[in-house]
């Protein structure tokens, strides 16, 4: 689950945004 959002947002999520 993490793994799928991490290539949606490419890490973005982890800026806040």
């Amino acid at each position: 689950e993490d793994q799928k959002m991490d290539i949606s947002t490419s890490g973005k999520e982890e800026n806040g945004e």
